[in-house]
């Protein structure tokens, strides 16, 4: 798994221009986007994480979706508000060491967002082992949500949201 770390980073590096970078690349895809982060299998967890780091480095809104889940009642929302899902972007997370019939499912749940015209993109995650897989796919959420970062101009450290409602939160916990 370090190795194939390793070695993704070497594309993913601040000073790998955008043509070479993809970490870059898909960031750039998910400016002023609403962004759905799709996994499943081994990469249920690593879609809440990519979640969870677009929210909190990039201050962007996000969520992530579990397959076979989302096929259950997600595609039923494909319709409305439609001004809102032309400006969506899925990212689905796939891993060939997945179960086929999820590798299935995100392939067809995938095609059925694209003829809806949600905007769709995947990262097949490397390396020949599922510990490889999940840490590959993590790598590079994290840089994605960096460069996102920088897109938006933020700084990614600093999370006032989240500091101002600690505050609130111990102030409102005081006064009862």
């Amino acid at each position: 798994a370090i190795q194939q770390m390793r070695m993704q980073q070497r594309s993913l590096l601040a000073d790998v221009p955008v043509v070479s970078n993809p970490a870059k690349r898909l960031a750039g895809q998910l400016i002023n986007r609403w962004v759905v982060v799709m996994g499943s299998g081994i990469l249920a967890p690593v879609a809440r994480r990519w979640k969870g780091q677009i929210s909190e480095v990039a201050k962007a809104w996000a969520q992530f979706e579990f397959l076979p889940e989302a096929d259950h009642n997600t595609l039923a929302g494909i319709e409305n508000p439609e001004a809102l899902l032309s400006q969506t972007m899925v990212i689905f997370l796939r891993a060939s060491l997945d179960h086929p019939q999820n590798i299935l499912r995100s392939d067809l749940t995938r095609q059925t967002f694209m003829l809806a015209g949600l905007g769709t993109d995947y990262f097949e995650a490397k390396g020949q082992t599922r510990i490889a897989q999940m840490w590959t796919t993590l790598h590079f959420g994290d840089y994605v949500s960096y460069y996102l970062a920088m897109a938006y101009g933020v700084d990614p450290t600093p999370v006032p949201a989240i500091e101002s409602f600690k505050i609130a939160l111990k102030h409102a916990g005081k006064s009862k």
